[in-house]
């Protein structure tokens, strides 16, 4: 499997360190725990050092970046829908978030079924599809903390597997990052001290903005929300200018972006608070990520364990005038981080991918890992991604 990566990357121009295992399996099984860490709106821009030093270390240097991940559908909903079920929207159903997962086709034929009926163990932790509605789990989920409609970073619900909801409030304990990370990691522990592999999703809200408006009157009121209500630590960062931004000559545009107007100074002034906004709010993702890690390291599981980081689309913040959107098919948009630290089986430490990956490829990659099927009892369902291991 090492080899066949390593050979992606070759053919690709990366580069390839295959430093060794550090630590034993801490016991005899060779299907390896997985998890997946999902931001929201997360830019490639938004991954830096300064944002988010120990997932780049952990997952970067110690796995393998893809440095050519596409969004198929870049929105929320679609997006993490063909995360579920390695499939364009035009598959599974899901093309907007209007709708959302009432449109999904085959609602129990997913990821979490999957896996479960191959053996492991399933829990989710965080948001999930737009508009779930149901009155426990989402299928296939034996484990389940989840947000439901609205999405908001303090005084909001979270419903339980038996369907009951616990309310978080104003207080700067329920944010809802510190939140998620609370579960995930306690959820991790659990798991990871089972006799079965598991599978655990960890879907944040970062750094999209809230739902609601947050906080008005504070400094990151509309954005996203950091911990202190406040860009802390990010109050002078520069908003990126690119050769897109506020893009002069757009004769050689589409319609819908030859209508948009210039974007005057308040505009570049609200877009540079949103980003600083939403810049501070990513550490404490990092320092999540940087929990799990530690955890399963700690229960001597690391090399029998693949961490996969991603993005669920990317987001505008002024490129070909665009301000505040997600879902047009240009780079700010489509682009999206990936990392997956693969189990010591499968290799791929500091190696690094240029060829074109998307967000469909996930489910099959994972599927690979596990040795499990696309299939339940009513049958399988075809997967328009592929293998990201061979």
């Amino acid at each position: 499997m090492l080899a066949a990566l390593a050979g992606l990357a070759v053919a690709a121009g990366g580069e390839t360190d295959t430093a060794g295992a550090r630590e034993p399996q801490a016991k005899a099984q060779t299907r390896p725990n997985i998890i997946l860490v999902t931001t929201d709106d997360q830019t490639m821009g938004q991954l830096t050092e300064a944002t988010m030093p120990r997932t780049l270390d952990l997952l970067g240097r110690e796995g393998t970046t893809f440095t050519n991940a596409i969004a198929t559908t870049p929105l929320c909903c679609p997006s993490r829908a063909s995360m579920i079920t390695g499939q364009y929207g035009h598959n599974n159903g899901i093309l907007s978030n209007a709708g959302g997962y009432k449109h999904l086709i085959g609602k129990r034929n997913v990821l979490p079924m999957w896996l479960k009926r191959a053996g492991y163990r399933t829990a989710h932790v965080g948001r999930y599809l737009n508009t779930y509605k149901g009155d426990r789990a989402a299928p296939g989920w034996q484990r389940w903390f989840s947000m439901l409609e609205p999405r908001i970073y303090f005084d909001y619900d979270v419903q339980l597997k038996n369907g009951d909801e616990e309310h978080f409030g104003k207080r700067r304990r329920n944010y809802v990052t510190s939140v998620i990370n609370k579960q995930a990691v306690g959820m991790a522990r659990e798991l990871v001290k089972g006799p079965r592999p598991f599978f655990l999703q960890v879907d944040h809200l970062a750094p999209h903005s809230d739902g609601v408006g947050g906080e008005l009157g504070t400094p990151c009121e509309r954005s996203a929300i950091p911990p202190s209500h406040a860009a802390d630590g990010f109050e002078q960062v520069q908003l990126p200018r690119p050769p897109s931004f506020d893009e002069q000559d757009v004769s050689d545009k589409p319609t819908f972006i030859q209508v948009q107007p210039n974007l005057d100074a308040e505009d570049v002034s609200e877009l540079e608070r949103q980003w600083r906004c939403r810049l501070a709010s990513l550490p404490s993702v990092d320092a999540g990520v940087g929990r799990i890690y530690d955890a399963i390291e700690a229960a001597g599981e690391l090399e029998n364990t693949a961490i996969i980081f991603v993005s669920d689309n990317g987001f505008f913040f002024g490129e070909h005038r665009v301000v505040r959107e997600k879902y047009h098919a240009y780079e700010e948009a489509v682009r999206i981080p990936l990392m997956i630290r693969f189990p010591a089986s499968v290799g791929g430490a500091g190696l690094t991918v240029h060829a074109p990956v998307a967000n469909i490829d996930i489910p099959p990659t994972i599927l690979e890992l596990a040795g499990a099927s696309p299939c339940v009892p009513e049958g399988c369902r075809v997967l328009d991604g592929r293998s990201l291991v061979s």
